[in-house]
């Protein structure tokens, strides 16, 4: 059985950089098995801090786009955008809910503040029904 192909990490990287990024097409530009350059990103912190950098270039090009075609009034990009950035103003199809600090909700908090809720609406009724026994 002949042995893998051993490749520097400066070939690793240019092929990575020549397939923007996509593991499968580096290893085929290097006439091996994508499993290969995942093992020499698994080994090489310059090549993950690489890929990091060629998979931010990859998104800014995205967004760029995406803005190119919001500006030319693209209305699929306009709600994408929406949706994506501006939930906080309200353009988002769900709700999400969260605990204090925006830490994940849990069953017990969401009891206490029902339960808080609840009492607060009793002592509510009953300050009500006692104004109306004044008058």
């Amino acid at each position: 059985m002949a042995r893998p192909k051993r490749f520097t990490t400066a070939q690793v990287e240019l092929a990575l950089e020549q397939s923007a990024g996509l593991q499968s097409l580096a290893a085929a530009k290097l006439g091996c098995h994508p499993n290969t350059i995942a093992a020499y990103l698994k080994r090489s912190a310059r090549l993950r801090k690489r890929l990091a950098e060629i998979e931010a270039e990859k998104l800014d090009l995205a967004e760029s786009q995406l803005l190119t075609a919001i500006r030319e009034g693209n209305m699929t990009g306009v709600i994408f955008y929406l949706k994506t950035k501006g939930k906080h103003r309200g353009y988002s199809e769900r709700t999400e809910l969260t605990g204090p600090g925006g830490a994940p909700l849990s069953v017990e908090d969401s009891r206490r503040r029902f339960h808080e809720r609840l009492a607060d609406m009793r002592q509510s009724a009953e300050e009500a029904a006692a104004l109306e026994d004044d008058v």
